[in-house]
């Protein structure tokens, strides 16, 4: 089994709270990904597991509320972990997170007013995601 990869650097001194995640890689008919802009930074659609929840529910509820995308989950693509902080939260986490390729099957109305769905084109998805695990998924997607 390979050992799952870490993204970050933990500080000296500081708590980190363990945080399970999902995430989805998820493209259009002429292959762009599908990135959730915040007012702060990017992100493949997705986020924190909720209680009783698999990963593939994860970015189903997720995708819909930031997206307004009604996902098909296909198939797990990796696992890794990023250390990072959110100036939102104001805390540092350990996120350990599922990336799961998937497919638009509908659209509705998005929830997370302050989420923006853009799709872009690989190399522009790379660049704009803002945590690298989410930019070595799309890597590994397209290493396929």
């Amino acid at each position: 089994m390979a050992a799952v990869p870490v993204f970050g650097t933990r500080a000296a001194g500081v708590s980190y709270r363990y945080r399970p995640s999902a995430y989805a890689l998820v493209r259009n008919p002429r292959g762009d990904f599908a990135v959730a802009r915040t007012p702060v930074a990017c992100f493949l659609p997705g986020g924190g597991i909720d209680a009783g929840e698999t990963p593939e529910q994860t970015v189903e509820r997720e995708a819909r509320e930031e997206c307004g995308l009604v996902l098909r989950p296909l198939s797990r693509i990796g696992q890794a972990i990023e250390i990072c902080y959110s100036i939102a939260d104001d805390a540092h986490y350990e996120k350990d997170s599922v990336f799961i390729e998937a497919e638009v099957t509908g659209n509705v109305t998005a929830t997370e007013s302050d989420h923006e769905l853009l799709w872009l084109i690989a190399d522009d998805a790379i660049t704009a995601l803002s945590h690298c695990s989410h930019r070595w998924a799309v890597q590994r997607l397209l290493d396929r």
